[in-house]
């Protein structure tokens, strides 16, 4: 036990070197681990975005998300803030034969102009920022009438403890383990209630909640309806 104990500390003490030293590289490892790019994909599947449609994340990173929703024939955007995480996604985006889907901004002042988009989400953004209601606010503005506004945080559930039951449970090993438990360790999380009052206090309606990753992590999605 001590010895697995000291890899997984070893593993998180890597990963945060790589965070540190070079962002888009972490989360693009973080992306290509498989409990973390199932999660991901699950939520676009729930969230019903369908093939033909445009969709906008916020807070792209590396771009893989967005990569993964245009290979299903989404029209898909990313936006992020970093020339670093952008110049990734770039890259990532011409090995996988696409062009033009990625675009610098700030989610705070999304550069878009009103109802344009059917879906726009953000993951792990909103519970890292000073201010969610207003990048949530700028989500819903450039959505379109009757479209989804979606966005996944981690859970107040999502404890030490509890990442190391889910790592037992489901035999999560090396980097996959360190990283469900650095994530665990440092994010910082929001309760269910916090998650969705925000979308409720913008304005969205028919608001819904799933919970991902045993609970530690939730989505919550709402649509956008006529002022």
């Amino acid at each position: 036990m001590d010895g697995i104990l000291h890899k997984k500390r070893v593993g998180e003490l890597l990963g945060l070197a790589i965070l540190y030293a070079n962002p888009p590289v972490f989360f693009e490892r973080l992306y290509r681990v498989e409990w973390y790019r199932k999660m991901m994909e699950a939520w676009v599947d729930w969230i019903g975005v369908q093939s033909g449609q445009t969709m906008l994340e916020v807070g792209c990173g590396p771009g893989l998300l967005t990569l993964h929703c245009l290979n299903t024939g989404i029209k898909a955007h990313g936006l992020d803030r970093s020339k670093a995480m952008l110049r990734r996604a770039r890259r990532l985006e011409q090995v996988a034969g696409f062009k033009y889907s990625f675009e610098r901004g700030d989610g705070v002042a999304l550069p878009y102009k009103d109802d344009i988009f059917d879906t726009t989400l953000a993951a792990s953004l909103i519970n890292i920022v000073s201010n969610p209601r207003k990048i949530v606010g700028e989500m819903v503005r450039v959505t379109k009438l009757a479209g989804r506004v979606s966005y996944l945080v981690p859970t107040t559930a999502m404890t030490s403890a509890a990442a190391s039951t889910f790592i037992s449970m489901y035999r999560l090993q090396g980097w996959s383990a360190a990283m469900l438990s650095l994530w665990a360790r440092s994010a910082p999380k929001m309760t269910e209630t916090q998650a969705r009052r925000v979308s409720e206090n913008t304005g969205l309606v028919q608001v819904q909640v799933l919970g991902l990753l045993d609970g530690m992590v939730c989505v919550v999605m709402g649509v956008k309806q006529a002022a």
